[in-house]
């Protein structure tokens, strides 16, 4: 039982090599095969006369030979089995031995093309041992083999270089889809941060002077007035001077954070404290007593992206809190930093929809922009009604 199924394992195993990642080729090539076969097939039954079971038997095995030659392009192992039989009766009873021969060349170069070099070997060593035999039967010695050899090598190599230039070709296609695929992707997380940026920037401190400009607009008092200028202008300068920064990292990121630069420095360049700090003290311009815990120990050291993204989150928060909160409700903002993450709480008196300031100037987008930033460093922002109260819970882990 052992020597039977040592040669049933070896014949698998040959399988195997012939069928290993084919790399089929194109309709074209397997086409001008098709028609190569069926001009071959034409020329045997033109010069073969078929009249005897026999001859018609002939016949079937060469123009399976001559099949053999477009299945090639994507199952070697089953087109070198259609090709053997019938080029061999070609061969040797109707004495066609060149043709078969030019027909063995190019079966040879196909595998190499398709297939990889293990089972381009095997398929040539098969077809030299084919040559043999039929060079022994038609003139019995091995005369033919020399000439097959000389072209079936050059053929088999050929077919290689072909097949190692297309494989090479079809691998950098498949980068260059992959490349685009991520450039899209890159693309669409820029559109997606330019467009937190530009709400964050912009809408935050157009809502303020929305809000500031319409709050003093029926007062009569100049000392109200005047306050409300000289917020609206603060309020404009820090647009403005967020807005330049937001323009240079667009046209020059390498002029980003340089000594040179001349922009002004905006909230997320003054730091965890001063930046905690600014923001509540707008609130407390505006009429919203806070309660404001800062605990920050200065020996954690905390990474600009995560400082830039808790004040952030915090600027969005406190925008929601002047326009949908109770005008001078109490607002509890308390910022943890613990050497594992830097937390931030805001929780503050939802109005109702009929007394908020500012109800046209709800767009959702700031709780999206707020959930986005959290999630891109791999925290979690809960946000939510939790009863009456307007609850924003962040933690951003260091």
């Amino acid at each position: 039982m052992a020597d039977d199924g040592e040669p049933r394992g070896t014949l698998r195993r040959l399988g195997r090599v012939l069928q290993a990642a084919p790399r089929p080729l194109s309709r074209v090539a397997a086409t001008v095969l098709a028609l190569l076969g069926a001009v071959l097939l034409l020329d045997f039954l033109l010069d073969t006369p078929v009249v005897t079971l026999a001859e018609l038997l002939r016949c079937v095995l060469f123009g399976l030979a001559c099949l053999g030659l477009p299945v090639s392009t994507r199952y070697p192992a089953a087109a070198t089995a259609l090709f053997l039989p019938g080029s061999a009766v070609a061969a040797v009873v109707t004495d066609r031995i060149g043709i078969v021969t030019i027909m063995a060349c190019v079966l040879v170069a196909v595998v190499a093309t398709v297939a990889s070099a293990r089972a381009a070997a095997v398929v040539l060593a098969v077809l030299t041992a084919w040559a043999a035999g039929v060079s022994v039967a038609v003139y019995g010695d091995l005369t033919h083999l020399g000439p097959y050899l000389l072209f079936a090598v050059p053929a088999t190599l050929v077919g290689l270089a072909f097949g190692r230039l297309r494989l090479h070709s079809s691998r950098t296609e498949r980068h260059n889809r992959e490349l685009l695929r991520r450039q899209a992707e890159v693309r669409a997380r820029e559109r997606e941060s330019l467009a937190r940026d530009l709400h964050d920037v912009v809408a935050h401190q157009l809502t303020l002077i929305s809000l500031v400009g319409g709050s003093r607009a029926r007062s009569s008092d100049p000392e109200k007035l005047r306050s409300a200028l000289q917020e609206t202008s603060e309020l404009s300068r820090e647009a403005l001077v967020e807005l330049r920064k937001l323009l240079r990292v667009l046209r020059d990121s390498s002029s980003v954070g340089t000594e040179a630069d001349p922009t002004p420095h905006g909230l997320v360049d003054v730091g965890l404290h001063d930046g905690v700090h600014h923001l509540a003290q707008r609130l407390l311009d505006l009429g919203f007593p806070v309660d404001l815990t800062i605990d920050a120990p200065g020996e954690i050291r905390t990474p600009r992206t995560t400082v830039e993204s808790i004040l952030r989150i915090l600027q969005e928060a406190t925008t929601n809190v002047v326009k949908y909160a109770v005008p001078a409700s109490p607002v509890v903002i308390a910022v943890r930093l613990s050497p594992e993450s830097l937390s931030l709480t805001v929780e503050s008196e939802v109005a109702p929809a009929r007394r908020r300031m500012s109800p046209e100037l709800g767009t959702g987008q700031g709780i999206i922009g707020m959930q986005e930033r959290a999630a891109l460093l791999g925290g979690e922002a809960i946000i939510g009604p939790v009863g009456t109260t307007w609850s924003v819970q962040v933690a951003l882990p260091l």
